[in-house]
């Protein structure tokens, strides 16, 4: 899918709904997520959305307007004086979205996210708690690796003893800082929910992409958002490790 593609899709995903959950969206939803202009664009998009929703709710007619249609509609004069009212209320309500369309399209100064290994670990474990996709499913590690070199993402990453015994899924590229972040999926073994095929994720980045990493290979093990985690760093790469169960589970997959 194109980033024009992507666009044309999102700009039917309506805020504040169920459209995010439906299949449709899913393709287009993910390629945001990896790509941050397109990601700062539906952003901007759904506030307008947002935003043009509520001036259309806290738009009334003037009072008493019902009832002076009514009782005009005997004649044709007065047919046509109901037509100019309409028309000038239409008129109004045009001009009144235009205006609002110009001020909030106006460029905005982009905020600056703040660049640490936590904001990385939020920013990649969030991606795959909404909705993530695998450009390449397979159990064969050899066959992701060459994958995610010509995707153009890290390859060159070390698995840990413990996590290359798993069953791998497939894997996929994400973005941060515009830099690529592989994404390796692996299946534990425990029942997983309908549809659901991973729960293990290995993300690796440059180092360049995250200067406050670990400094040594010793992980940092913790949790974030319902996730056992383990940060390292081992050459020019840095390493996330997500697991969805306790920090046990971690600590087996690193040995």
């Amino acid at each position: 899918m194109t980033e024009l593609e992507a666009k044309r899709t999102l700009l039917l995903c309506r805020p504040d709904t169920g459209d995010a959950a439906e299949p449709e969206f899913a393709e287009a939803l993910a390629l945001a997520d990896a790509r941050p202009p397109l990601r700062e664009w539906f952003e901007t998009q759904t506030q307008v959305h947002c935003q043009l929703r509520a001036r259309f709710r806290a738009i009334r007619p003037p009072e008493g307007l019902r009832e002076q249609i009514l009782s005009e509609s005997g004649t044709w004069a007065r047919h046509r004086r109901e037509q100019r009212l309409v028309l000038a209320l239409v008129a109004l309500a045009g001009g009144v979205l235009l205006a609002l369309g110009l001020f909030l399209w106006q460029p905005r100064p982009r905020s600056r996210e703040v660049v640490t290994v936590q904001t990385w670990s939020q920013r990649m474990i969030s991606a795959v708690q909404r909705q993530y996709v695998m450009t390449l499913e397979s159990a064969d590690l050899e066959r992701i690796r060459a994958h995610l070199a010509e995707m153009r993402a890290p390859s060159d990453y070390v698995l840990p003893g413990g996590l290359a015994r798993l069953r791998a899924t497939g894997c996929g590229v994400l973005s941060w800082q515009e830099k690529p972040v592989a994404m390796l999926c692996f299946h534990s073994g425990r029942p997983l929910p309908p549809e659901e095929k991973t729960d293990v994720f290995l993300f690796v980045v440059d180092r360049a992409a995250v200067p406050d990493a670990p400094a040594t290979a010793g992980p940092q093990t913790g949790r974030l958002n319902g996730f056992a985690t383990a940060v390292w760093s081992a050459g020019e790469r840095v390493y996330l490790l997500a697991v969805t169960g306790d920090e046990r589970l971690v600590r087996e997959y690193l040995e």
